[in-house]
C-alpha cells in the first residue's frame, strides 16, 4: 500500500475516536492493511509535521526502530491535520512528510490517459 493511503487511513482512524476513548484497534496493522513498523514510522511523521498529536513513543537500546505505545498514547488529529483531512491523498499536501523519491509521483494532468 502507498504511504499517502496509509497516512488518510491514519488519520482516519485518529478521527473515527473523537470524542470517545481511543481504540487502539482502529490503528492495528490488519485494520490499516501495513507492517507495524511502517505504521508507527509514518504515525510518527505525521505527529512530527504536527498533523496529529498525543503518540507516546519508546526507542529500545541498540539502535532498535522506533515504537509507538498505542495503548499508552491519546492520539488526536490537530487543526492542521484536520485541514490535511480527507483529500490529503489527492492534493500531495502531505508530500513533505514522504521521503524524496515520492516527490517524482507525476501530477495527475501528466499521467497516461
Amino acid at each position: 500500500m502507498s504511504d499517502f493511503k496509509t497516512i488518510a487511513r491514519i488519520l482516519g482512524a485518529i478521527r473515527s475516536c473523537e470524542g470517545r476513548p481511543f481504540d487502539v484497534a482502529t490503528v492495528s496493522p490488519e485494520a490499516l492493511g501495513v507492517d507495524e513498523r511502517q505504521r508507527d514510522v509514518l504515525a510518527v511523521k505525521l505527529q512530527n509535521a504536527g498533523k496529529i498529536s498525543g503518540l507516546m513513543t519508546a526507542e529500545d537500546v541498540g539502535n532498535a526502530p522506533l515504537t509507538v505505545l498505542w495503548g499508552q498514547s491519546r492520539p488526536e488529529v490537530t487543526l492542521d491535520g484536520s485541514s490535511t483531512w480527507p483529500s490529503a491523498s489527492r492534493s500531495g499536501r502531505l508530500r513533505g512528510l514522504l521521503p524524496a523519491h515520492a516527490g517524482m509521483i507525476p501530477h495527475r494532468s501528466l499521467r497516461h490517459r
